[in-house]
């Protein structure tokens, strides 16, 4: 949305009030974001639009546990009991944990430009991922790993929901992992 010749910051909601609750024990990827997740409106991207994205939270686990984090674009109709589906991975790590991390904190700090409108629409950009590696210590790493993952499918023409994804490579009541919070903006 353009006011003149300014540009207008645009936080999206809806806005969840509450942290997301602990998931465990689960291989296959899925949503773990507080809900309601944050709405891109259809047609609120331009070409040039900047998306941010700021998602964070805490996991413990097993000891060299295999982790899969990451952010999606996806559908949700914020109806009580529904469950967010992913269509597409904005980034996803993969992570082998340390020794046996008990609540270590997480963070994942996004930063997308709208290069494409439309139904194939593209966004390009990248994230910090800044995982726990204890109670006090965070290690940074840049994702996506390669140039060409940069660049993101999005179909600008409908709306989509931004979300944080999880899975484990082995289920274990030991492998949990939470999401306090996600906010996105968007810069036109």
């Amino acid at each position: 949305m353009r006011i003149a010749t300014g540009s207008l910051i645009e936080s999206l909601g809806p806005f969840a009030d509450l942290d997301g609750v602990a998931q465990a024990s689960f291989t296959t990827k899925k949503d773990i974001s507080p809900l309601p997740i944050p709405r891109l409106p259809a047609g609120r991207m331009d070409r040039g639009s900047i998306l941010e994205i700021d998602a964070h939270g805490e996991y413990s686990s097993l000891t060299g546990a295999s982790l899969g984090l990451g952010l999606h674009l996806g559908t949700y109709d914020d109806a009580s009991g529904s469950v967010p589906a992913i269509v597409t991975d904005i980034v996803l790590a993969a992570i082998t944990t340390g020794t046996t991390p008990a609540a270590w904190y997480w963070r994942i700090l996004a930063k997308y430009k709208c290069i494409k409108t439309g139904s194939s629409g593209q966004i390009k950009g990248g994230a910090i991922l800044f995982l726990g590696t204890s109670l006090t210590a965070m290690t940074p790493s840049p994702l996506p790993i390669t140039a060409g993952a940069r660049v993101v499918a999005i179909n600008t023409t409908v709306e989509n929901r931004i979300g944080v994804s999880a899975s484990w490579g082995a289920s274990s009541a030991s492998n949990t992992i939470q999401t306090y919070a996600i906010d996105a903006t968007i810069k036109n």
